[in-house]
């Protein structure tokens, strides 16, 4: 629910609610500064390893290892930083918005918190990655097994 307020419209105030804002403020706290500037790069490093792991997987199926340790662990380590960037990413933003919101409101502001986080699509999200590393781990323990047979 948005918060009620007036907004200037013309030479006159009509009311609205607020939704969202963006404030600018002189300097943030320590701790918000070392995590805006650690949080993009949280992010780039797990995209990165996001996508490295899965440029290996790739090379790997063109080679006819698909299910072989090193894909299993390239999948592993794939949702891991996946888990760990985009999971953490949402709490320094929060670190970022909180000391902002102490620098504009001084004293003034106790017991307030921003934080926003959407856990659904992160958790539907991890099963998925759960499922896929799980079926590589069975499928080169299968492959393994057969590789014993022949």
């Amino acid at each position: 629910m948005g918060t009620g307020t007036f907004v200037p419209l013309g030479d006159r105030a009509v009311p609205a609610a607020l939704e969202s804002a963006t404030v600018t403020v002189d300097g943030l706290p320590a701790a918000s500064v070392i995590a805006a500037v650690a949080q993009p790069l949280l992010v780039l490093t797990a995209t990165a390893t996001v996508v490295a792991c899965l440029i290996l997987l790739a090379m790997n199926c063109l080679r006819g290892q698909v299910f072989s340790r090193a894909s299993t662990v390239e999948i592993a380590v794939a949702v891991a930083a996946a888990i760990a960037g985009f999971g953490l990413s949402p709490l320094l933003e929060g670190m970022i918005a909180n000391g902002a919101a102490a620098r504009l409101g001084g004293a003034h502001v106790e017991g307030v918190v921003v934080l926003s986080v959407q856990p659904m699509l992160f958790l539907v999200g991890v099963f998925a990655a759960a499922v896929i590393g799980t079926a590589f781990t069975v499928g080169a323990r299968l492959q393994r097994d057969q590789e014993g047979l022949v």
